[in-house]
């Protein structure tokens, strides 16, 4: 049987990575609206950039558990679980501000983009992981559920 969940070094690392640049994206991005257009900060917007921020932190700390830690499946799903909803809000903030700014159908089309290309990822992963089939698709269907409740959902309401 192969163990799927096996303390990482690599993964922790690459994550944490990714989680440390998302929180910088985000921070400078909310500093910048803050000091020129704060109207534009919408509550759906504010949200996002509230969560965000504890979710990529929550998601680093779990990684590092990843790093050295023998029990490390739980710290795995902690993890993928606050990063992926964490990076799913950061990526609807910049739709947001695009349908903010007047630009709808680009709105939808980044959305429609990122999902296409998602799906393709997800192709190529369970190719080369085929017992992976559902965690894969679960997860691909997580990130767009999120983003069409909080990101296109909020276009319209």
């Amino acid at each position: 049987m192969i163990e799927h969940f096996k303390t990482n070094p690599q993964k922790a690392a690459s994550k944490i990575s990714i989680n440390n640049s998302l929180m910088a994206v985000c921070l400078a991005i909310f500093g910048i609206l803050w000091a020129i257009v704060p109207e534009k900060l919408t509550p759906p917007i504010i949200i996002q950039f509230t969560f965000a921020i504890p979710l990529l932190y929550v998601s680093s700390i779990a990684y590092t558990k990843i790093a050295y830690w023998k029990q490390v499946k739980f710290w795995d799903y902690l993890g993928w679980f606050t990063g992926t909803t964490a990076t799913a809000f950061v990526l609807n903030i910049i739709a947001i501000l695009i349908f903010i700014l007047g630009y709808k159908g680009m709105a939808l089309a980044y959305f429609l983009v990122l999902w296409s290309l998602l799906a393709v990822y997800t192709i190529i992963n369970i190719h080369y992981n085929p017992w992976a089939v559902r965690v894969k698709i679960f997860k691909l269907l997580f990130f767009i559920l999120i983003q069409l409740i909080f990101g296109v959902v909020i276009f319209y309401f």
